[in-house]
């Protein structure tokens, strides 16, 4: 236990004074990051949907509702 301690502690080097510029900009590359993982999920889904779409039987259809959820139903 007394390990953990020691590598949790701050020193002097690990602490360093952020200007409101730096925290502005760290905020705004996370959402631009978080957008962009959104989008990149959001068209993988669409990809997975038309590939079923594609491969669907012949006695099966595939839907894909409003959030690109599928659905696979006999016809």
């Amino acid at each position: 236990m007394d390990e953990l301690d020691e590598k949790n502690k701050a020193t002097a080097h690990d602490i360093r004074i952020v200007t409101t510029q730096e925290m502005i900009l760290a905020s705004n590359l996370r959402s631009i990051t978080d957008t962009f993982r959104q989008q990149a999920n959001r068209f993988h889904q669409r990809q997975y949907c038309f590939l079923l779409k594609q491969l669907v039987l012949t006695n099966e259809e595939a839907l894909c509702d409003e959030q690109e959820q599928i659905f696979i139903k006999n016809v």
